[in-house]
């Protein structure tokens, strides 16, 4: 039997600061979109991911709201009885057994931004990243500067 599960998408808030479980180990929740299609174009699912022991602690350390992840790890049901109406409830969670933080640490940030918000500086610095050098065409010899048409 497989009980394996992959993700990747963005990160939906900060994750809390761990919390430590009795045996000291440290376990942390984040909230990871992902995008589907659908008979209506395009459906965003959220899922629960817990992290535990030094991942939890690298996630809390390194990653912010927006910033694109892979996640493998298993899927888990909680059962616990619902105090105010007696029922038993259920929720599916993923156990991260490897979590990879994806893109640069920048993504989230400018992701998270709209384009009117960022500085006028960070702006022209993403244009100059994204620019490639090119040498200017050279003349043949006939005088045109254009090479053939590439179809």
């Amino acid at each position: 039997m497989v009980n394996k599960i992959i993700l990747i998408g963005n990160l939906g808030a900060d994750p809390e600061e761990p919390r430590k479980t009795q045996s000291g180990m440290s376990v942390v929740d984040i909230s990871v979109a992902t995008k589907r299609r659908s008979k209506n174009g395009e459906a965003t699912d959220w899922h629960t991911v817990t992290c535990w022991n030094k991942t939890a602690e690298l996630v809390h350390q390194y990653l912010r709201t927006g910033r694109q992840v892979y996640i493998e790890g298993r899927l888990q049901y909680d059962t616990w009885t619902d105090e105010s109406t007696g029922k038993t409830r259920k929720k599916a969670k993923v156990v991260a057994d490897s979590v990879q933080f994806l893109g640069s640490k920048n993504d989230a940030y400018e992701s998270s931004q709209p384009a009117r918000q960022r500085t006028e500086q960070e702006q022209a610095r993403n244009f100059e990243e994204r620019q490639s050098p090119v040498d200017p065409p050279r003349p043949r010899a006939d005088g045109n500067t254009h090479g053939p048409i590439p179809f």
